[in-house]
């Protein structure tokens, strides 16, 4: 999520639909306009689910 947007994934990158800004899988930006990387958020699985700690890692955009 960027900014109320829902990041796509696309190839070896993300992409914004909202402001076309490109990210890699780690959130460090490719292509503006955005100039700041995206939130990065520790995970861990447990059994059958995928669990996000919602406290940053790195606090992006």
């Amino acid at each position: 999520m960027h900014r109320g947007c829902q990041v796509d994934p696309v190839a070896e990158r993300l992409v914004c639909p909202c402001h076309g800004s490109e990210y890699t899988r780690e959130g460090v930006v490719l292509k503006g306009p955005t100039r700041a990387p995206l939130h990065r958020f520790a995970t861990r699985v447990v059994g059958d689910e995928i669990v996000i700690d919602l406290q940053p890692l790195w606090e992006g955009s």
